[in-house]
């Protein structure tokens, strides 16, 4: 990232692993085998999981969540009905089209998207060389949360998926 050396970069965790659970939900053959041992077998429990995270970040009074998910794919190509249906309702997400045999074109409305629904902070995510005509899909993904007050609780331990205690 050159001439950032000055920027803040920040990855929410929460952001990484829905990104990637909505990725192993369109997933089939190598890819879903290699993603099986990070997500398991129980895939509909993750999604649900998130779900209900998203919402439980949206219950505090304090906290205003904004959540924006979206699907980038190919002009033409066939995604599966339950797999829009799914990332609609557990992920907030929608699919939207472009042909990305054309790579300017394609890219403007998901920089548009971008500098929307950053309120302007991230104006270009993308640019022309990014993609080509052999990119299926580009999945986008924002969230921004703003607390506000005080009393919020951070824990000092938390609990792996496998019932591990672990210090933060």
């Amino acid at each position: 990232m050159r001439g950032t050396e000055k920027a803040n970069i920040f990855f929410s965790p929460s952001s990484i692993h829905g990104a990637l659970a909505m990725v192993y939900a369109g997933a089939q053959g190598r890819t879903a085998q290699e993603m099986k041992p990070y997500y398991g077998d129980n895939l509909p429990a993750t999604h649900r999981n998130f779900r209900r995270f998203i919402a439980s970040l949206r219950s505090y009074k304090a906290n205003k969540l904004e959540v924006a998910n979206a699907l980038w794919g190919q002009k033409n190509f066939s995604f599966s009905p339950e797999f829009l249906a799914l990332i609609k309702e557990c992920y907030d997400g929608a699919l939207f089209q472009v042909d990305f045999s054309q790579p300017a074109e394609a890219i403007a409305p998901i920089n548009q998207w971008a500098n929307e629904k950053t309120h302007g902070k991230i104006p270009t995510i993308l640019y022309a060389h990014n993609v080509n005509k052999d990119t299926h899909l580009v999945l986008t993904m924002r969230h921004i949360s703003k607390v506000f007050g005080s009393g919020l609780l951070i824990p000092r331990k938390l609990r792996t998926r496998h019932g591990k205690s672990t210090g933060i």
